[in-house]
């Protein structure tokens, strides 16, 4: 209160802390209520900041299960005629598959012959690989030794636009990549090995 005496402070009811205590109460709510009606449109605009346009993931696949080794070798055959695929078979699992051992022979090999696809292969000495560099010439096929210092985690497949990395870890496990950047280096990859491997097998890769 304002007096001719100055100012004089009188003392608030106890009662009156509720009232103080509510109307904080309800100030509160208020703002909680804009921030909830903000939250939204705070995510929305934060997703959309994070979203990368050059993301496709139509452009990756994956394949697992003991089919996806046959899934990824109908795909390099379907490149158009006259094409040359790359191929680097780590596991003697892509050369002979234990669950149909004829597959090659039977169907992959004549396949891709008919088709006139060329193949340049990197591979691991394994027990067939002697007899598969002497059949190269009439299979279509050019075939290299890759040095031991070249341990490759998987096998590796670049055909026409696409990559596929197969690899065995309980069961068979691809991933595809089309098109794009990953295409292009794994190209340089393959071509920087083959150029460093052997077109022979030596007593040394024939013991490996």
């Amino acid at each position: 209160e304002e007096g001719d005496g100055g100012r004089r402070v009188l003392p608030a009811s106890v009662e009156a802390l509720k009232d103080v205590a509510l109307d904080h109460q309800k100030r509160a709510t208020k703002i909680r209520w804009k921030i909830e009606e903000m939250v939204p449109e705070l995510a929305a605009a934060s997703a959309s900041a994070q979203k990368s346009p050059d993301l496709d993931l139509d452009e990756v696949l994956v394949f697992r299960g003991e089919d996806a080794f046959y899934k990824i070798a109908d795909r390099t055959l379907a490149v158009p005629h006259g094409s040359e695929i790359c191929l680097i078979e780590n596991f003697d699992y892509f050369d002979v598959p234990p669950d149909n051992p004829r597959y090659d022979q039977d169907y992959y090999i004549p396949t891709r012959i008919a088709r006139g696809i060329r193949a340049r292969i990197l591979r691991r000495p394994g027990t067939n690989a002697e007899d598969h560099i002497r059949r190269d010439p009439k299979e279509l096929r050019e075939t290299r030794i890759l040095p031991r210092e070249f341990a490759f985690p998987c096998s590796v497949y670049v055909y026409g636009d696409e990559v596929a990395l197969l690899w065995v870890k309980d069961q068979v496990h691809a991933l595809v990549v089309r098109g794009g950047p990953v295409v292009d280096l794994m190209r340089v990859v393959f071509e920087m090995t083959w150029s460093r491997s052997n077109t022979k097998l030596t007593k040394q890769t024939r013991r490996g």
